[in-house]
C-alpha cells in the first residue's frame, strides 16, 4: 500500500517518515485494524442516513422494516471507530509536529485547511442537490437556501457552537475533528515536559467521561467526544511503549477503572464500543485481518471513506428526491432507488478523493527525549 494511501482526513494515516520524531515504528501500526474500521463505519454511516432522511425513507421502512429500524438507531454508532481512529492517528501526527517546533496555530491551521479543503467542494454539491431536491418536491429533509452566514460559519466549522442549522449530513462530526485536535495539540503544547502524557490524558478522560459526555447539550464542543477519542490516543500511547513497560501496565490499568466507574455512573453503549475499537487497534498486528479475497475492495473503501462520507449527503438528497418526483415511491423500488445512490456516493466520493488528494511530504524533525513515561522513539 503506498504512503499516500490515508492521505485524508480526519480518516487519515500519517505517511510513513524516516525520522526519528515520531514514536512509532512503521511495522507496529496496526494498518489492517485501521482499513476495516474506515471501510465499516464509513459504510454504516451512509447506509444510516439512507434510510432517515429524505423522501423515501417511509418506503424503505416498509420495505425492510427490522433493518431500517436497526440502522436507524443504531447505525451511528459506527461515528465510535471514526473517534477512535481519529484519536489514534492524530496522536502521532501531533507528537510529531511539536517535535518539529511547529506551534499550537499553525498546527490547528493546517488541520483546518487539511479537512476544508475536500469540505468545501462536497458543501457546494450539498448546497447544489438541496437547490434541486426544492425544485424536484417539498420534504421537511430538505435543508433551506442559506444565507451567506450560515456558510461562512460552516467554512470555519463552527456553525454548531453558532447554533447555525446544518447544510448536510454529517459535517458535525468535521467540526468536532477539529475541535479535538486542537484541544489535544493545546493540552501537549502546556503540559509537555512538565507533566507526564498519561496522566494529562487520563485527566482528560475522567473529566470528558464523568462529567462532560453526560451534559445535554454538550455534545457540540470537544470535551463531549474526549472520552472516547483519548482511548484512540491512548491505544497510540501504548502501542509506541510497549507492554513491557510498567507505565503502559499502569496506564492501561487506570483505564479499565475508569470505564468500569464511568459505565457504573451511567451506562453508554457507544462507549462500549469505542473501547473495544481501542483494544483492537492496541493489540491488533500490522497486518493479517483482512481476508485476501476482499482486501482490495476494503482497501478501496478505506481509502475513500472521507470522500463518501462527505458526498453521500448530497447524493442520497438528490436520488431521493428524483426517485420520489418520478413516482418510485413503492417498498421495492425505493429500496432499488436508494441502493443506486449509494453506489453513486462511492462513486462521488471516489471523486472528490482524486480531485483533492494532498500528498504529504514529511520533514526530518529532532528527536524527542524518551523516558518512562513518554514513547521510546522506535523507527519513524
Amino acid at each position: 500500500m503506498s504512503a499516500t494511501a490515508f492521505a485524508f482526513a480526519p480518516f487519515s494515516l500519517p505517511p510513513p517518515s524516516r525520522s526519528a520524531a515520531a514514536p512509532l515504528c512503521e511495522a507496529a501500526v496496526p494498518v489492517d485494524a485501521i482499513v476495516l474500521a474506515k471501510a465499516l463505519a464509513s459504510q454504516l454511516i451512509v447506509w444510516h442516513h439512507l434510510v432517515l432522511y429524505g423522501p423515501l425513507q417511509e418506503a424503505l421502512a416498509q420495505w425492510a422494516p427490522a433493518l431500517t429500524v436497526w440502522l436507524r438507531q443504531d447505525g451511528r454508532l459506527a461515528v465510535q471507530a471514526f473517534l477512535v481512529v481519529g484519536g489514534y492517528l492524530a496522536a502521532g501526527s501531533i507528537w510529531r509536529a511539536q517535535a518539529e517546533g511547529r506551534g499550537w496555530g499553525q498546527l490547528v491551521a493546517a488541520r483546518w485547511w487539511r479537512l476544508v479543503k475536500p469540505y468545501a467542494l462536497a458543501l457546494l454539491a450539498a448546497l447544489l442537490a438541496a437547490w434541486a431536491a426544492r425544485l424536484l418536491v417539498a420534504d421537511a429533509d430538505t435543508p433551506a437556501a442559506p444565507t451567506a452566514a450560515q456558510v461562512g460559519a460552516h467554512l470555519l466549522l463552527a456553525h454548531d457552537v453558532l447554533g447555525v442549522p446544518a447544510l448536510s449530513a454529517g459535517v458535525w462530526y468535521v467540526a468536532i475533528d477539529l475541535q479535538l485536535f486542537a484541544l489535544w495539540a493545546a493540552l501537549l503544547a502546556l503540559t509537555r515536559g512538565r507533566v507526564p502524557l498519561p496522566l494529562v490524558l487520563l485527566a482528560g478522560l475522567a473529566a470528558s467521561l464523568l462529567a462532560f459526555n453526560l451534559e445535554a447539550g454538550g455534545d457540540v464542543y470537544a470535551p463531549y467526544f474526549f472520552g472516547t477519542w483519548g482511548l484512540g490516543v491512548a491505544a497510540w500511547w501504548l502501542r509506541a511503549q510497549g507492554w513491557r513497560a510498567p507505565a503502559a501496565r499502569g496506564l492501561a490499568l487506570a483505564l479499565v477503572a475508569l470505564l468500569l466507574v464511568a459505565l457504573t455512573q451511567a451506562w453508554r453503549e457507544r462507549v462500549v464500543l469505542a473501547a473495544a475499537v481501542a483494544v483492537v487497534l492496541t493489540l491488533a498486528p500490522a497486518r493479517g485481518l483482512l481476508p485476501s479475497r476482499l482486501r482490495a475492495g476494503i482497501t478501496w473503501l478505506a481509502d475513500h471513506s472521507y470522500g463518501v462520507f462527505l458526498m453521500h449527503y448530497p447524493v442520497l438528497l438528490l436520488v431521493g428526491a428524483l426517485g420520489a418526483a418520478a413516482g418510485l415511491v413503492s417498498p421495492a423500488a425505493a429500496a432499488v432507488v436508494m441502493a443506486a445512490g449509494w453506489l453513486a456516493s462511492l462513486a462521488a466520493g471516489a471523486a472528490l478523493h482524486r480531485l483533492t488528494q494532498a500528498r504529504l511530504s514529511p520533514k526530518p524533525a529532532a528527536r524527542p527525549a524518551p523516558g518512562p513515561w513518554r514513547p521510546a522513539v522506535r523507527g519513524w
